[in-house]
């Protein structure tokens, strides 16, 4: 009777620790694809910016191109600015990118908790 008793109480702790390993892997997944879903919903946001900063630049090229009769010299002004920005970018690439990034899939996947409260 009492090794009955041991024997179930012993496949209920085998059943539920199965059920533990299920509920984790469906919580990683679900963070997971949480955090996929929002970088692929910056990578979208990113592709609208640039295709819009990109008209945005041929019409302030061909605008400055009137204005100072060369459109040469105001592409070339329009180069190098993005030029002295993307320099800016490299050397301030971890506080503008790289943290902002890592806290974005960070707070995703640790603070994910608190919301369920």
């Amino acid at each position: 009777m009492m090794s009955e008793q041991a024997g179930e109480i012993f496949g209920y702790a085998k059943l539920f620790g199965q059920q533990q390993v299920k509920l984790i892997k469906l919580d990683l997944a679900e963070r997971f694809s949480r955090v996929t879903s929002g970088l692929a919903l910056i990578l979208v946001l990113f592709i609208i910016v640039l295709f819009i900063l990109l008209l945005l630049t041929i019409a302030l090229g061909l605008y400055l191109g009137d204005i100072w009769d060369s459109y040469s010299k105001a592409f070339l002004v329009i180069s190098g600015f993005y030029t002295v920005v993307g320099m800016l970018l490299i050397v301030f690439k971890r506080n503008l990118i790289i943290n902002p990034i890592l806290s974005l899939v960070l707070n995703e996947m640790l603070d994910y908790d608190e919301e369920e409260d």
